[in-house]
């Protein structure tokens, strides 16, 4: 019994089956999530490796060709090219089309570890990222107002971003313009010449004695405590009598050779809304989250937030995808439906009679 026959005899059937066929379509475009661009795991990843004060000579020579080397076995992997700018090290790896871009990733990561001894020890541990065509901004707003920019940044980072973080379908929050706070300590050459030492020389010191240091266990009876040695001086003036070297000659202090500040690093990024300096926040969304309705959530959090502002600072929303998104999808029903409106017209007219 063919399709056409079947339907004419058994229309109840036919019925039955078109109407649970319209029912699933209806749940499944409920649950379907709205995004410009469609899913698509492309087979790229990125090993991004910072080494503070390294040349880009420096870092193709210890770090770039050490990486290349041990993801060259990597399987399906087609391209290696590096990148190597002053402090940082940006390895990207094309792999065939179909592979697990996950399974790939974990096979990377794996063969970093064998070589991590290997990488100067000031540099950081490589960091690896998928990339992920819908993992992108979809909302931008702007901090402003009388404060400080550190005080701005502050607010940004220890108020406004976990609120933002925590709506659902949020992946993370990025801040543009602004940074936190640090110790810095300015060396004077001309001291460094006299007490025979070099800038490297106070930073190997500092790395080698700062920090917590366990010692051991102190035993009881029964009880058993962990002791260890808190090595972080409690304020600047605890950093500046820190002890850089001893020798028959006496003990060189950080304050022989330099000064310590607390204060903003120099900023790379700014941010400015109409002339006004401003912390830039944008916030990034779950792979295969849907955009319309994160962005209405997060419109929702926003205007929570500003309640919670201090006096003198503003939070605006500067711009979002969702109503591109919107107009993009409203064009396409519009498409389909004069689609359909003309494939009815023309069927009427060639088979009325």
């Amino acid at each position: 019994m063919n399709l056409p026959r079947f339907a004419v005899e058994r229309p109840v059937a036919t019925t039955a089956i078109l109407l649970g066929l319209c029912l699933l379509g209806i749940n499944a475009y409920r649950k379907m999530g709205l995004e410009l661009m469609p899913k698509v795991d492309l087979p790229f990843i990125t090993i991004t490796t910072i080494y503070p004060g390294a040349s880009p000579q420096e870092l193709e020579l210890d770090v770039a060709k050490r990486i290349e080397d041990a993801v060259s076995s990597v399987e399906g992997l087609k391209h290696v090219t590096s990148s190597c700018m002053e402090n940082v090290c940006l390895t990207s790896l094309e792999f065939e089309l179909g592979t697990d871009v996950d399974i790939a990733a974990t096979d990377v990561r794996e063969k970093l570890d064998l070589i991590r001894k290997d990488l100067p020890a000031l540099a950081e541990d490589p960091k690896i990222l998928k990339f992920d065509i819908n993992a992108k901004p979809i909302v931008t707003l702007a901090l402003y107002g009388d404060l400080p920019l550190q005080e701005l940044y502050l607010l940004a980072d220890e108020k406004i971003r976990d609120r933002l973080s925590s709506v659902r379908g949020v992946a993370d929050t990025e801040l543009i313009g602004g940074d936190k706070p640090e110790v810095q300590v300015l060396l004077d050459a001309q001291r460094l010449s006299q007490h025979g030492l070099t800038a490297l020389d106070v930073m190997q010191a500092l790395q080698q004695q700062l920090g917590t240091i366990p010692l051991g266990r102190l035993r009881q009876k029964d009880r058993e405590t962990p002791v260890i040695f808190e090595a972080n001086p409690e304020n600047l003036d605890g950093l500046l009598a820190f002890p850089l070297r001893s020798d028959g000659k006496g003990t060189v202090y950080l304050r022989d050779v330099g000064n310590v500040a607390y204060r903003l690093p120099q900023l790379r990024k700014l941010s400015r809304l109409d002339g006004q300096q401003a912390v830039a926040i944008r916030v990034i969304k779950k792979a295969g989250a849907n955009a319309v309705e994160v962005t209405e959530a997060i419109r929702r959090r926003v205007e929570e937030i500003r309640k919670l502002l201090p006096a003198g600072a503003h939070l605006a929303w500067i711009s979002d995808d969702s109503t591109f998104i919107t107009n993009t999808n409203f064009d396409a029903w519009l498409n389909v439906a004069e689609g359909i409106l003309i494939t009815a017209t023309v069927i009427f007219v060639f088979i009325y009679n």
